[in-house]
């Protein structure tokens, strides 16, 4: 509690006649439209974020290496995940716009005679998959996994 009670004085400190809480609500107010203007301003947002990650990695690692092993073996565990979360993320969302070029522009689309559009690959591989390999899983289907079954169906 002694935390809490220390925390609370310093926001009722006094800055340059104001209140440090009353500070802090002026300056997060003030910060926005500075925000807003970098979001507006991709090229400069870019540099920002990596600066900004570069210096986040480099903390965590500082932190890390200053606890215990068991701690710092989970902390440096958990900025792995967060990395490969990152990567797989990124990589996962080229599957509507990247793939789909690349297939229209390198990959030949004739498939029995058959014209297919380059959005349809995008589009038939998670139901496609669902019903091709359910002839494969056990009790469904009619593969050799799901013939006991056939019986059961109403006719």
């Amino acid at each position: 509690m002694t935390g809490a009670s220390s925390q609370l004085k310093a926001l009722k400190k006094r800055t340059a006649g104001i209140t440090n809480e009353q500070l802090i609500y002026i300056l997060s107010l003030l910060i926005v439209p500075v925000v807003v203007a970098l979001f507006n301003r991709h090229e400069i947002m870019d540099y920002f974020m990596a600066i900004l990650g570069a210096i986040a990695i480099v903390y965590v690692l500082w932190e890390a290496f200053r606890m215990e092993p068991a701690g710092r073996n989970k902390l440096i565990a958990a900025l792995f995940m967060i990395i490969f979360s990152i990567l797989f993320w990124a990589f996962y969302e080229q599957n509507a716009g990247s793939l789909n070029l690349f297939a229209m522009r390198n990959v030949n689309m004739h498939v029995m005679g058959t014209e297919l559009p380059a959005l349809s690959v995008n589009n038939f591989l998670p139901p496609g998959w669902v019903v091709i390999l359910s002839f494969f899983l056990p009790g469904y289907g009619p593969g050799l996994a799901g013939q006991a079954n056939w019986s059961l169906l109403p006719r």
